[in-house]
């Protein structure tokens, strides 16, 4: 939190974690939304974080603090992950396959029909979400979190086996420092589809949207700012994805 408020501008204001900016602080004459533009508590920001990104970083931040931010912010939804954790992934199972995640998935109620992997709203009122395939799948389930699906069988599957899969889900490659405007976003299909040369694009970009972060000042170490980092990385997850 001392990093997002120093380096980014956001605010504590009236108990509440607001974005960056006035006009993100509740108040009486404020537009402001809670859910969207301030929060109750620190999870419910980081959860937003996770889904739509950080807003643009004002003060240069050190390559430590760039990756400890973005794990705080991609193991948003990693359930049973206590704060400041070391995961040893041979503790908990070894890494998943695609093929292991997707038979865990399927216990949680997501379904494939129609050549679509289908993510069913918690809400029975609300549309399913479909994608062409598993990349996309993966990187809305990374940014929102495996949904609470009514009547699904959550049979066999341990604590354990959670934890393999939202770490699994959470190696997603999502760009944390760029940002997406929730007011702008295709509700209907909120990971919308993208070809293969698109997605390779998007790569590239979001690799030199870090490059630039890290070059906003000297070279010199910094200090951490009382923040924990996250001992696990993404390195190994992305390799067994492959």
């Amino acid at each position: 939190w001392k990093l997002l408020m120093e380096h980014f501008g956001f605010k504590y204001h009236k108990g509440k974690y607001c974005l960056p900016g006035n006009e993100n602080k509740p108040g009486k004459d404020s537009c402001a939304i809670e859910g969207r533009h301030y929060f109750s508590t620190l999870m419910e920001l980081r959860k937003h974080l996770c889904a739509y990104g950080i807003p643009k970083c004002k003060k240069y931040l050190a390559y430590p603090d760039v990756t400890a931010i973005n794990h705080w912010v991609r193991f948003a939804n990693v359930k049973g992950l206590p704060d400041a954790a070391f995961v040893n992934p041979a503790d908990v199972g070894g890494y998943l396959s695609f093929r292991g995640a997707w038979s865990m998935l399927q216990k949680l109620g997501l379904t494939w029909c129609g050549g679509f992997y289908i993510v069913d709203d918690p809400d029975p009122l609300k549309e399913s979400k479909k994608f062409e395939n598993q990349e996309d799948m993966s990187v809305h389930l990374a940014r929102f979190g495996i949904p609470r699906i009514r009547g699904s069988a959550n049979v066999g599957l341990t604590d354990d086996d959670r934890l393999r899969l939202d770490l699994y889900i959470a190696s997603a490659k999502i760009d944390s420092f760029k940002r997406i405007d929730p007011d702008k976003e295709n509700v209907n299909e909120i990971t919308p589809r993208r070809s293969r040369s698109k997605r390779s694009s998007d790569a590239a970009e979001s690799s030199k949207d870090v490059e630039n972060l890290l070059q906003l000042s000297p070279t010199e170490p910094k200090q951490a700012l009382g923040h924990r980092e996250y001992q696990m990385t993404f390195n190994n997850l992305e390799t067994q994805r492959q």
